[in-house]
């Protein structure tokens, strides 16, 4: 009897605690809910955007889906650089610029050929990228290529540029399919009055600048020249025995850039170029053809560009834009086809001469 008793009055005890646990925590939840909302309402502030990059504000990206959006809110992976940092580090040529985006492989093919790509998925001919200067592409769509040497950007005049890593066809057509990248120039009224540089090295390195304009009620224009000039690498190394190496460039480059205003919410951009000079090319770096003198490229490049801008309020703008550009590139030289591309008839002319005999 004094089991049974035992053994009830330890179920019963069983069944209360199993009714007070579910109860105890339950209100344990209710309290730690109520306090957590309360600790949340105490501490919530507003967004300062300073707080992201280190006392700046986030910077508005163009590139990615063609609006003007924050960066925190671009769905997908974008790379900006502004021109400050540009000219804080030093950086003398404008594909050395895109070692700083992760995933950007700059490397030299040929006679010192720069070739910039993503991923390194190209080789010689640098495809499947689009690049644009201020909204104008410079992808050489004949030959699927980019010459980051004789484009007519100075590293003085870039406000920012922008490089959305991945796929953006959707935007830019079936050649951004790696990527996009597009250099953005500083405004004509941003760079009003009278700048020079020089900067010269070794191996014949000289890079010459100079920028002239100015800034008015109704119109804004720049006028700029850049020299850039490299003999390139002293001698190169073939079976042991060191030859020269024809392998650098003398570019010269003219720009006009100007905005004509109309109003306060319509303005007209007008942008002309031209780029002339020489591309050296070794001839031991030419294929399989054997140029008997250097295969040098001579450049005659020149784009003109117009853009109208329209805005209809603080948030909302459209513009349209034309341009036409021209890519010439003429390389003369001599060719000397090797000896076992020349075959001659010999049992032909045998033939004859038995016959002559007989």
């Amino acid at each position: 009897m004094l089991i049974t008793n035992y053994l009830s009055a330890k179920r019963s005890s069983e069944r209360g605690s199993h009714r007070i646990f579910p109860v105890s925590l339950l209100a344990s939840a209710l309290i730690s809910m109520v306090a957590t909302n309360a600790v949340a309402q105490a501490t919530q502030q507003e967004f300062d955007p300073a707080l992201v990059a280190f006392g700046d504000d986030i910077p508005e990206v163009l590139t990615t889906t063609r609006l003007r959006q924050p960066k925190t809110r671009v769905p997908g992976t974008t790379t900006v650089i502004t021109g400050d940092m540009i000219r804080d580090l030093g950086i003398m040529n404008l594909y050395e610029v895109f070692r700083l985006v992760p995933g950007m492989v700059v490397n030299f093919v040929g006679s010192h050929q720069p070739v910039t790509t993503y991923h390194g998925t190209v080789h010689y001919e640098q495809r499947r990228m689009q690049v644009l200067v201020d909204g104008r592409t410079s992808h050489k769509a004949t030959l699927s290529d980019m010459d980051w040497e004789t484009m007519p950007v100075p590293l003085e005049m870039i406000e920012r540029i922008e490089v959305a890593r991945g796929p953006n066809s959707a935007a830019y057509g079936i050649n951004a399919f790696l990527g996009t990248i597009n250099i953005i120039t500083r405004d004509p009224a941003d760079t009003a009055g009278v700048e020079t540089r020089v900067v010269s090295g070794s191996r014949g390195y000289l890079r010459t600048f100079g920028s002239v304009g100015n800034a008015g009620p109704d119109l804004d224009w720049r006028l700029t020249y850049e020299k850039r000039k490299f003999d390139g690498f002293d001698y190169q190394v073939d079976g042991g025995e060191q030859l020269p190496f024809r392998d650098g460039h003398d570019i010269n480059s003219f720009t006009y850039d100007s905005r004509l205003k109309f109003d306060e919410q319509t303005d007209l951009e007008i942008r002309v170029g031209m780029v002339d000079g020489t591309k050296y090319n070794d001839k031991d770096k030419s294929g399989e053809l054997n140029p008997f003198t250097d295969p040098d490229i001579d450049v005659r490049d020149y784009y003109v560009q117009s853009k109208l801008n329209i805005s209809t309020s603080d948030r909302h703008f459209f513009h349209v834009m034309a341009a036409v550009e021209n890519f010439n590139r003429r390389q003369p030289y001599t060719v000397v086809f090797p000896d076992e591309a020349v075959v001659l008839p010999r049992k032909r002319n045998t033939s004859l001469q038995t016959r002559q005999q007989s």
